[in-house]
């Protein structure tokens, strides 16, 4: 599914027509550092292998299952720097034809 969230879709003459889902910021170092080297568990070949350094890659799958299932953290809970973070991420993803 991040393999998925990540690519962009192009038409004949290589123009993007779709821009990825999940957009990685240069300032993600340890997403940038540590996603390119993580492996599939042997066994479990849906899972990551645990051994590897992978908080960041289970951060990325709680935020990305969450939003999938439709969850959202109380308006309560969020501080009003992470609203306007989450409000124009979801004005940006409508703009694009995708959701937050």
């Amino acid at each position: 599914m991040v393999k998925e969230a990540l690519e962009f879709e192009r038409d004949e003459k290589g123009n993007v027509t779709r821009q990825p889902k999940l957009k990685v910021f240069s300032t993600c170092v340890n997403g940038i550092r540590t996603l390119p080297a993580m492996v599939h568990d042997r066994l479990k070949l849906e899972d990551l292998d645990s051994d590897a350094e992978d908080h960041w890659c289970d951060a990325l799958r709680n935020v990305y299952f969450g939003v999938q299932e439709g969850f959202e953290a109380p308006r309560e809970e969020m501080s009003a720097e992470d609203a306007a973070v989450r409000q124009q991420a979801i004005r940006e993803s409508e703009s694009m034809g995708s959701y937050a």
